[in-house]
C-alpha cells in the first residue's frame, strides 16, 4: 500500500509499492545476525591464567582491527537477509502525485457466458477456463477490494425464473465477498444465446463511478467470437464499432484501465442452423410434407454429416441422410449451406401438434447439433364455395364452380375438400367457423343484409379466409354497397365495371414474383411449366392498393398493368379479390394447367395458420391465445419439469418467459365442462420448440491484433491470464531482481572477507 503526503508545491515523486506487502514481515529476519553478535559478547566470569596473559596482551594490540572485521561481517550478513526479504515482497515504483488520500482499487469483471463458450477445448469447455481465470483474478487483488460482476447473458435464475432474460445483467455490485463471486461463477453455465459485448460493456460502464478515489480495473473475459463484436452486416458492424468505442472512451475518462482477456481456442464446428417445413406451408392430413434441415460447416476442412430425423422422439421410415459439406471458403462471412430433406405423410389419427428433430453427431459445440421444429397436422382444408350462377341459361355453359371443385378436391381424402352451395343456402348459413375458406364465385349479393355483412366481417377477423371471384352476375354498385360498409369493409378495392373483349385478350403477368402464391409459379426454373392463358374479361377497379391494408398481388400484361389479384388483411384473416372468373366465360384459365396450381396456391396461402408462433429462439417469450372455457394450463420443459406460466388478467392469453432451455416444450390445456351436468372435454395438447440463434454456431474468432487496432489506446489484449492479471496490480518498475542480485553479492562478499581475515591471521601467527 502506498501512502504519500501532499506539500506545497505539489510535485511528482517515485513512491515504492509492494505486490506482496504481507511478506514484509521477513524484514525481521535481518535482526538475526545482530542478535547472534550481541549474544557472543556476553560477559563471562574472569579466571586469570598465566599461560593466557601473553595471548591477551597480543590481542589488545589487534582489538581495533578485529572490531572492524566483525562489524563488516555483521553488515554484510544483515544486508543479505534484508535484500532477500524485500525481494520476496516484490517492490515496484510508481510515479504518482503526493497525496494524503489512499487510493483503493475496484475490480470490474465482464464475463462472456454465451452459447459459444460451451465449446469443448480438450479436458473441459472454454467457459470452464474462463471461470478459472476469474478465480485467479480474485487471488491477485486485496482481500478487501470490491468486485463487480457483469454477465453477457443472464441465465442465473436469481430472483426467479422470470429473471432469465438472456441479455446482459449486473449480477454482483461492489461485493467484498470474494468467495461468493467464486461460488456464483462456478455455478454458471453457458446460456443458449448470443453475446452482445456492446450492450454488456454499457451495463458495466454504468456501474463504474466517476474518476475519484477508486481506481477501476476492468477485465473483459471473452472467447473472441466475431459475432459478439459485430451485428451481422457492414452497417451493423459499423454501428457496433461506434457504440463500443464510445463506451470505452467513457471508461477511459473515468480512469479505468481495460484489459481484454481471451479464452478458448479456434475450433471447427458443424451445425444445424435451420429446420422447417418446405416453403413454410401448413402440414395437412393426407398431403405429402417435406421437412428441410439446413446444415453448415464452419470449419476449414470438408466433412460429411449424417443427419437423422425423429418425429416425437421416434424414428419414422428412412430417417438418416448423409450430407457432404465443403470447407468454409477463406475470408467468407458465412459458409454455404447444404440441405437434408425428410418426406412423410400424416394420417387421420395423427391430426394435432407434433415435434420433429434433426440431429448430427456431436462435435466441438454440441448445443447446435440438435434442432427442433413444432408443427400442427391440420385436418383437410374445408372450402365452402358459393355458386352465383349454378344454373346458367346459356347453352353449353357450366355452373360457375364447375371447374373449381375438381381443381381443388383432386381426390377423396386429399388435403382439400369442397362443398358447393347456392346464394340462398349461403344466406341461411349461420355459423361459418367450421369453414377454412369461403369462395364467393360470381355472387350478386355477397352480403344482402347488415347481419350478413357483420357475419362475414367477424368470420374474417377471427382468421377466416374469403376469396371473391368476378363474373357477369356481379354488379359493381351492389358489391361496393354490401362489402364496403363503414362498419364491415371487406373489399380490397372498389369495383368499377366489367370489360369483356375477345378481340383484345390479355395474359397474367408471370414475371418473377416473391408473393407466396406466385413464388413457385413465377420461378424462372419453372417457366417451361407455367404460362398464362388468354383472358378477355375482367372487372376494373378503382383505388386498388390504396385502401387500408390492401395490395396488388398480380397484374395483367396490358399497358396499365391492371390488377388481377388484390388482397386485404381483415383482423387475423385475409380477403382476396380475383378480377376474372373461375369458369370459362371470360378466359381459358379453367382448361389450362395453370388453373389447379394457381387455385391450390391461393387456397394454401389464404388458409395458412403457420407454425411460426410455435417456434422461437431461446429467451424469447412464448405466447398463445386461450379458449374461453380454459380451466388451467400447464407447460413442461424438455426435461419434463414444470415451467412457470403467466396468464393475462382476462385469461385470454398465456405467456412463458423462461425459455432458456432448448428443445420441445409440451402444453396441456384443461377445459371446463359446458355445465355442471356435462363431462369435462378432453384436454388440448400443444407444443412449441425453442432453438439456438444460428449466428452463435459460427466460432470464427477476432484476432487480438485486430481488436487493438480497432480501438487503439482504449483497451489492450492479454495473451493469457498472467499478463491480464497485471490489470489489477499497481503499475510501475519492478525492483525485486536487483535486490536478489544485491543479496547474492552480500553473501559472496562475506565469504571473501572471511577468507581474507583467515589468511591474514594465519600469516601473523
Amino acid at each position: 500500500i502506498a501512502v504519500s503526503f501532499e506539500s506545497r508545491p505539489r510535485v511528482q515523486r517515485v513512491i515504492p509499492l509492494f505486490a506482496n506487502p504481507l511478506l514484509l514481515w521477513g524484514l525481521a529476519a535481518a535482526a538475526v545476525p545482530v542478535v547472534i553478535h550481541l549474544l557472543n559478547k556476553r560477559r563471562y566470569r574472569v579466571q586469570r591464567w598465566a599461560a593466557m596473559e601473553w595471548l591477551l596482551a597480543a590481542a589488545r594490540k589487534n582489538q581495533k582491527r578485529l572490531r572492524m572485521e566483525n562489524l563488516l561481517l555483521l553488515l554484510l550478513r544483515t544486508c543479505a537477509v534484508l535484500f532477500l526479504a524485500l525481494a520476496i515482497a516484490r517492490p515496484t515504483f510508481s510515479d504518482t502525485r503526493l497525496s494524503l488520500d489512499k487510493q483503493a482499487s475496484h475490480l470490474f469483471v465482464l464475463l462472456d457466458n454465451s452459447a459459444s463458450t460451451g465449446a469443448k477445448t480438450g479436458t473441459g469447455t472454454a467457459f470452464e477456463a474462463a471461470a478459472n481465470s476469474v478465480s485467479s483474478l480474485l487471488g491477485e487483488i486485496g482481500s478487501e477490494d470490491p468486485v463487480t460482476l457483469v454477465l453477457t447473458n443472464d441465465d442465473s435464475g436469481e430472483g426467479g425464473a422470470q429473471s432469465r432474460s438472456g441479455r446482459p445483467r449486473l449480477v454482483l455490485r461492489a461485493t467484498h465477498d470474494h468467495d461468493k463471486v467464486r461460488r456464483i461463477v462456478g455455478d454458471l453455465k453457458p446460456a443458449a444465446a448470443r453475446a452482445d459485448l456492446v450492450e454488456a460493456l454499457k451495463a458495466l460502464e454504468e456501474a463504474v463511478p466517476a474518476r475519484g478515489a477508486v481506481v477501476p480495473k476492468v477485465a473483459i473475459l471473452t472467447d473472441m467470437q466475431r459475432a459478439s463484436f459485430d451485428e451481422g452486416d457492414a452497417r451493423g458492424a459499423a454501428a457496433a464499432d461506434s457504440a463500443l468505442r464510445a463506451t470505452l472512451e467513457r471508461l477511459k475518462a473515468k480512469g479505468a484501465e481495460v484489459v481484454l482477456m481471451p479464452f478458448g481456442r479456434p475450433l471447427p464446428n458443424v451445425a444445424i442452423t435451420s429446420l422447417t417445413g418446405q416453403d413454410d406451408r401448413d402440414i395437412v392430413q393426407g398431403a405429402t410434407v417435406v421437412f428441410e434441415a439446413e446444415v453448415r460447416n464452419f470449419g476449414d476442412r470438408a466433412v460429411t454429416a449424417d443427419v437423422r430425423f425423429l418425429v416425437d422422439g421416434k424414428e419414422r421410415g428412412d430417417v438418416s441422410q448423409p450430407v457432404a459439406l465443403g470447407a468454409r471458403p477463406a475470408g467468407s462471412e458465412a459458409p454455404p449451406a447444404a440441405t437434408a430433406q425428410y418426406t412423410t405423410t400424416f394420417g387421420e389419427d395423427e391430426v394435432g401438434v407434433h415435434v420433429i428433430e434433426a440431429r448430427i453427431s456431436a462435435d466441438a459445440l454440441p448445443i447446435d447439433d440438435v434442432r427442433s421444429f413444432a408443427f400442427e397436422v391440420r385436418k383437410p382444408i374445408r372450402v365452402l364455395a358459393v355458386d352465383g350462377d349454378p344454373n346458367p341459361t346459356t347453352p353449353g355453359t357450366a355452373p360457375e364452380t364447375f371447374w373449381l371443385k375438381p381443381a381443388l378436391a383432386i381426390k377423396d381424402g386429399g388435403p382439400v375438400t369442397v362443398q358447393t352451395v347456392t346464394e340462398a343456402d349461403f344466406e341461411s348459413e349461420r355459423d361459418l367457423s367450421s369453414w377454412d375458406l369461403v369462395v364467393l364465385a360470381n355472387v350478386e349479393h355477397p352480403a344482402r343484409t347488415d347481419e350478413m355483412a357483420k357475419r362475414l366481417r367477424a368470420y374474417a377477423a377471427r382468421g377466416g379466409a374469403i376469396l371473391l371471384t368476378m363474373g357477369d352476375r356481379v354488379v359493381p354498385d351492389v358489391g361496393n354497397r354490401e362489402l364496403l360498409r363503414d362498419d364491415a369493409a371487406l373489399l380490397p378495392a372498389r369495383l368499377d365495371g366489367a370489360r369483356v373483349d375477345k378481340a383484345a385478350p390479355m395474359r397474367f403477368d408471370l414475371s418473377e414474383n416473391r408473393h407466396p402464391i406466385l413464388v413457385d409459379i413465377t420461378n424462372p426454373a419453372n417457366a417451361v411449366f407455367f404460362r398464362s392463358p388468354l383472358i378477355w374479361g375482367r372487372m376494373t377497379l378503382r383505388d386498388a392498393g390504396k385502401e387500408t391494408g390492401s395490395r396488388v398481388v398480380m397484374t395483367y400484361t396490358d399497358f396499365a398493368k391492371s390488377p388481377a389479384l388484390v388482397e386485404r388483411s381483415v383482423g387475423r384473416g385475409r380477403v382476396l379479390l380475383f378480377t376474372t372468373t373461375v369458369d370459362d366465360a371470360w378466359g381459358k384459365l379453367p382448361g389450362d394447367y395453370l388453373n389447379p396450381v394457381l387455385l391450390y396456391e391461393t387456397v394454401s396461402y389464404l388458409t395458412a395458420r403457420g407454425n411460426n408462433d410455435r417456434n422461437i429462439l431461446a429467451f424469447q417469450t412464448y405466447s398463445r391465445a386461450l379458449p374461453s372455457n380454459v380451466a388451467a394450463i400447464e407447460v413442461s420443459y424438455p426435461d419434463g419439469s414444470v415451467a412457470l406460466v403467466d396468464k393475462s388478467a382476462d385469461d385470454a392469453s398465456a405467456t412463458v418467459s423462461a425459455t432458456n432451455r432448448l428443445g420441445a416444450y409440451r402444453t396441456i390445456l384443461t377445459l371446463k365442462p359446458a355445465d355442471i351436468l356435462s363431462a369435462s372435454p378432453p384436454p388440448l395438447r400443444d407444443a412449441f420448440a425453442v432453438n439456438l440463434p444460428a449466428a452463435e454456431s459460427d466460432l470464427d474468432r477476432m484476432r487480438p491484433e485486430d481488436v487493438e487496432s480497432r480501438w487503439p489506446g482504449l483497451l489492450r489484449v492479454s495473451a493469457g491470464f498472467a499478463a491480464g492479471a497485471d490489470a489489477v496490480r499497481p503499475k510501475g518498475g519492478e525492483f525485486h531482481a536487483p535486490l536478489i542480485i544485491a543479496a547474492i553479492l552480500c553473501l559472496l562478499a562475506e565469504v571473501l572477507v572471511v577468507r581474507r581475515i583467515a589468511m591474514s591471521r594465519t600469516a601473523t601467527a
